[in-house]
């Protein structure tokens, strides 16, 4: 039986829609790699995702492997390799539009694409609240700071 994929992700982030003045406002050294800390203050109800609440979760429940409920809460499961994943997550809304997705648990990348996509990602530009790290970065860092969670985890796995 082979291992699971190298890069998957393990995630413990809140996803917003990249705020059109996007600023950077420090640096942060973790797992032995630079992040570009943004300013969170743009992550207000005027930076709102241009798709609705129960459009998103229409979308989210039209994937596979995935549960999706009327509260905004979801699970998607899927097995690669021998080894599952588990992504699960809740919708937030302002006034019946998208306000922001957390997402919590290990997945490969396409799995995470495919949930961004329920946004209008890639079109629309999303930002990752790094819960443990509590800064905001950009998607790259995001996805390049779960990528390492990833490994760091894989590596405390018993074989």
């Amino acid at each position: 039986m082979s291992g699971p994929r190298l890069d998957w992700l393990s995630l413990d982030a809140s996803v917003f829609r990249r705020p059109r003045r996007a600023s950077q406002i420090d640096i942060v050294s973790a797992h032995g790699i630079e992040l570009a800390c943004l300013d969170p203050s743009p992550l207000t109800r005027e930076n709102l995702f241009e798709v609705r609440f129960d459009e998103v979760l229409a979308r989210l429940a039209a994937l596979p492997r995935m549960d999706a409920e009327p509260d905004g809460f979801f699970v998607r499961t899927g097995a690669e390799g021998g080894h599952t994943w588990k992504l699960n997550g809740h919708l937030f809304e302002l006034e019946d539009w998208l306000w922001r997705m957390d997402l919590h648990g290990e997945c490969p990348p396409d799995a995470l694409d495919e949930v961004l996509a329920a946004v209008g990602w890639p079109a629309v530009g999303v930002v990752f609240q790094l819960v443990r790290l509590g800064v905001t970065v950009g998607e790259a860092d995001g996805r390049r700071w779960s990528s390492l969670e990833w490994a760091k985890a894989a590596e405390e796995r018993p074989r």
